[in-house]
């Protein structure tokens, strides 16, 4: 029987998805807003995900890639500095 639990929908999910991505980053003005778009940009993989962000006023994101990858949305592009030598920048 599964445990009961609030999070039990969300965490399955997770755990069933299967892509390149390590790790996203959202900015937006609201803290849910980020949340649901993180959701959402995080099982559509990063194509899809950048896609979707790119297309979205007012939300912005970081995509970091299993492989040490940073993808960075447009309108991040100028206020974002990679200080680790361990990822690397790259473009679509």
């Amino acid at each position: 029987r599964p445990p009961r639990s609030t999070l039990f929908p969300y965490t399955t999910l997770f755990r069933s998805i299967e892509n390149e991505l390590l790790s996203i980053t959202i900015v937006a003005k609201k803290g849910i807003t980020a949340d649901a778009y993180s959701t959402v940009a995080f099982s559509e993989g990063l194509k899809k995900g950048m896609e979707m962000l790119e297309s979205t006023a007012n939300i912005e994101g970081i995509f970091i890639t299993k492989d040490k990858n940073i993808f960075i949305t447009t309108g991040l592009k100028n206020f974002f500095k990679l200080s680790s030598t361990d990822y690397s920048l790259s473009s679509r």
